[in-house]
């Protein structure tokens, strides 16, 4: 079992994974149920050995307009104990208010039974073992 702490009053919750492709790099990611799929950057990207003219692109409809998006596929994202492998990703620019290097989507996320506790401000994830490389 894997657990975070939050403050039960935060609009989103921001947690600390580590991305691996070429490079092991830790960054920040939304916990986003509302994403389809794993989201970086395109810094966080090259930061982790791609090759941006090297990705095919796609087309990404959001709620206001179409845009370009690069697809790539992570080696591994780690969480404390363990990592899920082979995590297929989009690569786009996000607002940099939002000061975050990702999003982790649902494509992630269905690797885990989740409990989102508000009352005790605590994330907890439950990896399905059939997923999950222990380190």
């Amino acid at each position: 079992m894997i657990t975070y702490r939050f403050n039960p009053n935060v609009s989103s919750l921001i947690l600390e994974v580590r991305l691996e492709y070429v490079y092991e790099r830790t960054r920040k990611m939304l916990f986003d149920t509302g994403a389809s799929l794993t989201v970086i950057t395109p810094r966080v990207a090259e930061e982790l050995g791609y090759d941006l003219s090297q990705l095919k692109t796609a087309s990404l409809y959001t709620a206001s307009r179409e845009e370009s998006v690069y697809q790539l596929n992570l080696r591994s994202i780690s969480m404390e104990s363990g990592k899920i492998l082979n995590i297929s990703a989009l690569c786009m620019p996000l607002p940099s208010e939002l000061k975050i290097d990702g999003l982790l989507g649902l494509n992630f996320l269905r690797h885990f039974n989740i409990n989102l506790n508000f009352e005790e401000g605590i994330l907890t994830f439950i990896p399905l073992e059939k997923y999950f490389v222990r380190n």
